[in-house]
């Protein structure tokens, strides 16, 4: 299971765990993961309290004994349920691979803001920048010599150079170097 970049806190009372927004750094703060009441406080530390009285290794197995309420620490399961809680609040991107909050997140394309495919200006029609082509993934126009999409990160075939409509040589330039045809 893939996580956010996420630490263990306590404040005195038990463990939690705190995930963050890869992008702007936002905090989401879990439940405790370890409930203490006071009965639970006072058997440990009437356990405590006997073991101590044994000589030799009372005293050390007394100071192994974790107090819920100190510890730093989460169980595989304890950090599962806490990522349960959060986990609709951040969005894995497909294209950055990054956990962001709603903040950074357009739920309309499925991407974070910064990676989302950018729709054309309204009434600009298509681009028509010399060489540039769609991306087969998102159809967003690529320019010449890129060998990946900006917008969704897919790996572009290297473009067939043009073809002479006359008589199918490769053209360089804007005329058929073998014909003399203009192709541009």
């Amino acid at each position: 299971m893939r996580l956010p970049r996420y630490e263990v806190q306590n404040d005195g009372v038990g463990p939690f765990a705190v995930f963050y927004c890869d992008k702007c750094g936002r905090e989401f703060r879990t439940d405790l993961a370890a409930a203490t009441n006071e009965v639970q406080n006072l058997g440990r530390n009437a356990l405590e309290g006997l073991l101590r009285n044994i000589p030799l290794v009372g005293y050390s197995v007394a100071n192994t004994l974790e107090d819920p309420r100190q510890t730093r620490t989460l169980s595989e399961a304890q950090l599962h349920k806490a990522w349960e809680q959060v986990k609709d609040l951040l969005h894995d991107c497909p294209t950055c691979r990054m956990f962001v909050c709603p903040t950074d997140w357009n739920a309309a394309t499925g991407y974070c803001k910064d990676d989302q495919p950018q729709p054309a200006p309204a009434g600009a029609g298509p681009q028509t920048a010399p060489g540039a082509r769609p991306c087969p993934q998102c159809q967003a126009m690529v320019a010449a010599g890129n060998a990946f999409c900006p917008n969704c990160g897919t790996h572009l075939s290297p473009a067939a150079p043009p073809v002479c409509p006359r008589c199918g040589a490769e053209v360089v330039g804007h005329f058929c170097g073998t014909c003399g045809t203009q192709v541009n």
